[in-house]
């Protein structure tokens, strides 16, 4: 490969040097994979279980405040979780546990369910936990709602009231609860896939434009055909 044609495929490739660094970071880890046996052992023997890579309450402090809102709200248990990371086989493994009520933090996102009240009772808790102002503060006041605290909280600005799944169908259900009930919030990094895919795209159209200036460039270093103006 001659000088001129290194020359025409230097941009492309440091334009996918530069892409590749930025994906890598636009694209967040995938969170390990939770152990639901291990969970559901943590909260039946402490009533709670924080993953060491989950962003809320894992100061001591905190978990002092965790231990005891779950002792005064009774048959309660919360799981805190690294935003991304499943759910599903978390929630199937706790509704084998008779008579409990959890409430699950993933990242920013609060979910509860439980196995022994009434859907719309639980709507309702998830609701009015929601205005508490931050996911920290949300999973403590839903405990402290159970306890029948009632604390005051401060409405999150512009927060929408949803109508809960059982509102909806009809009116409020006698039946356990089994379904998480999820607050509307999204989890932080959903786009760097998108991004991801982005870079891929346009480092593979610079790269073939390289190629096809190098080809055109090889074709031309004969000199200038018999249609091409003199130069001047």
């Amino acid at each position: 490969m001659d000088l001129r044609a290194r020359r025409a495929l230097l941009p492309a490739l440091l334009a996918a040097a530069l892409l590749m660094m930025l994906g890598w970071h636009a694209v967040p880890a995938r969170a390990d994979t939770i152990d639901p046996e291990l969970v559901a052992e943590s909260v039946s023997e402490d009533g709670y279980y924080v993953d060491s890579s989950a962003s809320y309450l894992k100061s001591d402090a905190d978990l002092d405040k965790l231990r005891a809102a779950i002792e005064g709200a009774g048959r309660a248990g919360v799981v805190v979780l690294p935003a991304g990371a499943s759910t599903a086989a978390v929630v199937s493994r706790l509704r084998q546990e008779p008579n409990r009520t959890y409430v699950i933090l993933t990242g920013t996102r609060l979910q509860a369910f439980s196995n022994s009240l009434p859907s719309a009772k639980v709507n309702g808790l998830l609701s009015r936990a929601r205005k508490a102002g931050n996911p920290k503060s949300e999973v403590l006041t839903f405990l402290d709602l159970m306890s029948g605290k009632h604390p005051a909280v401060t409405p999150r600005k512009k927060a929408a009231e949803q109508p809960s799944a059982a509102a909806s169908a009809g009116g409020a259900t006698d039946q356990p609860s089994t379904t998480p009930v999820a607050a509307s919030k999204k989890d932080s990094g959903g786009n760097g896939v998108l991004y991801g895919i982005v870079g891929v795209v346009v480092v593979l159209v610079l790269a073939i434009g390289g190629f096809f200036l190098w080809r055109r460039k090889q074709g031309s270093s004969g000199g200038p055909g018999p249609d091409a103006p003199a130069a001047i």
